[in-house]
C-alpha cells in the first residue's frame, strides 16, 4: 500500500534522470565537435564519435522513456541537432 504512494515520483525521478542523461550525452557530443573538428580538424574520428554518442542518446531515451515505439518526431529530435552541427562545422572549415 505503501509503495502506491511512491509511483509517481519514481516514474518523475526515472524521467528526471533519462533527461540528465540525455543532456550529458550531448554535452559530449559538442565537445567531441569542439575538440575533434573545430581545434584538431579530424573529419573520420569527429564522425564516428558522434554517431556512436547520438545513437547512444537515441538509445537511452527510447529505453528510458518510451515503453512503445520511438516516434520519429522524438528520434529527430535526438539525432537532428548533432547531425546539422557536424554538417555544418565541416562546410565551415574551408
Amino acid at each position: 500500500q505503501l509503495q502506491t504512494k511512491w509511483k509517481a515520483y519514481d516514474a518523475y525521478a526515472r524521467v528526471c534522470m533519462a533527461m540528465g542523461t540525455n543532456q550529458v550525452v550531448h554535452a559530449m557530443v559538442y565537445e567531441v565537435l569542439i575538440l575533434l573538428m573545430a581545434e584538431n580538424d579530424l573529419i573520420v574520428p569527429t564522425t564516428l564519435s558522434v554517431g556512436v554518442l547520438s545513437a547512444c542518446a537515441w538509445i537511452l531515451a527510447k529505453l528510458d522513456l518510451y515503453q512503445l515505439k520511438l516516434p520519429l518526431s522524438g528520434a529527430l529530435q535526438l539525432l537532428l541537432p548533432p547531425t546539422v552541427a557536424s554538417v555544418s562545422m565541416f562546410m565551415y572549415r574551408d
